[in-house]
């Protein structure tokens, strides 16, 4: 229903624009579009699938590593897909918010307490892209209680 809205919105927008030259009504209908590619994209599916993960204690490795200068379990506040990326928003031991960006996440699984995306085209950590290791997943998450 809400992609239906969102692509509703959008051609109203686009027919609005051209009959009244206007750049807001072009605006809102590219924000509906992209928020509408973002929900039909593989990370907004996969955010979907992944709420379970949130507010739980986790480990998280990418590339097989632990996050930098993690010394305990973090906890993932939200999930978000932007585009074709998954951001994690967690809070680290010091309670600082942190972030975890994956891009163009594939080749993914889902159990209970684990998710593993095995490909990314790369994995950035507080704005710093991490090192990629061949044969190890780009990241797994597993919950610890």
């Amino acid at each position: 229903m809400r992609k239906a809205v969102l692509l509703a919105i959008a051609i109203a927008m686009f027919v609005i624009a051209a009959a009244r030259p206007s750049i807001v009504p072009i605006a809102v209908a590219l924000v509906c579009l992209l928020l509408l590619a973002t929900s039909l994209s593989h990370a907004g599916r996969l955010s979907e699938a992944l709420r379970s993960f949130r507010n739980r204690p986790v480990e998280i490795l990418v590339w097989g590593e632990p996050l930098p200068g993690q010394t305990e379990a973090s906890q993932i506040e939200s999930i978000r897909a932007i585009g074709a990326g998954l951001h994690f928003f967690l809070t680290r031991d010091n309670s600082t918010p942190a972030h975890l960006k994956i891009a163009q996440p594939q080749s993914t699984r889902v159990g209970e307490r684990t998710a593993e995306i095995g490909e990314a085209r790369y994995v950035q950590w507080e704005s710093r892209k991490l090192p990629r290791t061949t044969g190890t997943p780009a990241v797994t998450v597993v919950i610890r209680d």
